[in-house]
C-alpha cells in the first residue's frame, strides 16, 4: 500500500529497508536521544538484521484492504524513518521532512474524510480552580 502526496510516500516496508533498520538501531542513534531518551538502545547488527528481517516478513504480504500501524516514510526516492500512532524520527537532520509527511498525511485524510470531530471536543468545567 502506498500514500501519494508530491514527494512524500507512506508505504508498506520493503527489504531493503531493513539495511536502515539496522543502521538506525546501532550506528546511527542520535535520534533516540530525542525521540526516547529514557530507553537506552544497546544491540547490534545480527539481532538488529534478525528482528527486523523477521518483521519484514510478517507484514510483506499484507492485503490492500487490511489495516496498517506503521508505515516507512519515503522522501525523493529515499527512507527517511517510519511512522505509527506517534512519530518516529529516524534521521535528526530529518525532522522537517518528517514533520512535512505527517502535514501531507493529515491534509489528504480531511480530503477523503469529511467527518464531525465532535468526540474529540472537550468539556472544560469552569467551576474548578
Amino acid at each position: 500500500m502506498k500514500i501519494k502526496n508530491e514527494n512524500i510516500i507512506l508505504r508498506d516496508m520493503i527489504e531493503s529497508d531493513i539495511d536502515d533498520y539496522v543502521r538506525w538501531f546501532t550506528t546511527e542513534t542520535e535520534w533516540s536521544n530525542t525521540d526516547a531518551p529514557w530507553e537506552s538502545i544497546e544491540s547490534d547488527e545480527e539481532t538488529e538484521r534478525k528482528s527486523w528481517r523477521e518483521y519484514y516478513e510478517s507484514v510483506k504480504d499484507l492485503a490492500d484492504d487490511v489495516r496498517r500501524w506503521k508505515f516507512e516514510i519515503e522522501r525523493n526516492g529515499r527512507h527517511i524513518g517510519w511512522v505509527l500512532s506517534l512519530i518516529h524520527i529516524s534521521e535528526p537532520t530529518r525532522q522537517a521532512e518528517i514533520s512535512y509527511a505527517v502535514f501531507c498525511l493529515k491534509k489528504k485524510k480531511k480530503k477523503n474524510k469529511k467527518r464531525s470531530d465532535t468526540h474529540n471536543k472537550t468539556t472544560v468545567d469552569k467551576t474548578r480552580p
